[in-house]
């Protein structure tokens, strides 16, 4: 009997699709100590994907203009309401997702 349940939750965790979102973030309008705070604390969340690399591109490029993040689709909300609270500026490259 559990060995059942533990395959009917394996089984359903399985085959979910991982979709995300692409956004462009213009790191250079995140000027204030806050704004800075608030890039770091994405980048430690488990919704960004490849954060590492990620956190990289926006500390190497933070001074000239842009980093393309990746967001899991059912936290693009979350992380759109994050950037507009604390006036980063971001563009949502694939708008079709």
């Amino acid at each position: 009997m559990i060995s059942n349940i533990t395959g009917l939750a394996s089984q359903k965790f399985q085959y979910l699709p991982n979709f995300k979102g692409k956004y462009e973030v213009d790191t250079s309008s995140a000027i204030s100590r806050n704004q800075v705070f608030t890039l770091g604390m994405l980048m430690n969340n488990f919704w960004i994907f490849d954060a590492r690399s990620t956190f990289n591109r926006i500390r190497y490029n933070s001074v000239y203009g842009k980093a393309t993040v990746n967001v899991n689709v059912n936290k693009e909300a979350l992380f759109e309401r994050i950037l507009k609270m604390n006036n980063i500026k971001y563009t949502k490259l694939d708008t079709n997702v």
